[in-house]
């Protein structure tokens, strides 16, 4: 595992693939880091140095959609529809779907899905 910072990506494979291993980066963030730094399509994790990473690192530090920052964005989303009474809050909350999907059936996924900011006792206090 490679170090970036605080976080880890995977030593194996091209630099663009391992960053999709953060949360919040998907293919389009990775290639938007990377171009910025100038790196090429196929740079590898193990070839890359260690200033390299570290530029990449500050630059996904800043960024407010990537990794803890956008956890907490949405630990926050979720609790303000709790807090607010809303529809979607309250069945987040009891594990049940969000979006009018039918739950006599096939509706086993939501309830087995973790509620981000609830804890297990608050979820079932009925």
């Amino acid at each position: 595992m490679a170090v970036v910072g605080l976080f880890r990506i995977p030593d194996k494979g091209t630099l663009r693939h391992a960053l999709t291993s953060l949360y919040g980066v998907g293919r389009k963030k990775a290639n938007a880091f990377c171009g910025a730094l100038g790196l090429p399509h196929n740079q590898l994790v193990s070839e890359t140095s260690p200033a390299t990473l570290s530029s990449l690192y500050h630059m996904i530090d800043r960024r407010k959609d990537v990794e803890g920052p956008l956890r907490k964005q949405l630990e926050e989303r979720a609790k303000l529809l709790y807090d607010l009474g809303t529809y979607r809050g309250v069945r987040r909350v009891q594990g049940y779907p969000v979006r009018g999907q039918r739950t006599k059936t096939n509706a086993q996924t939501a309830k087995k899905m973790p509620v981000p900011g609830v804890s297990t006792s608050e979820r079932y206090r009925g």
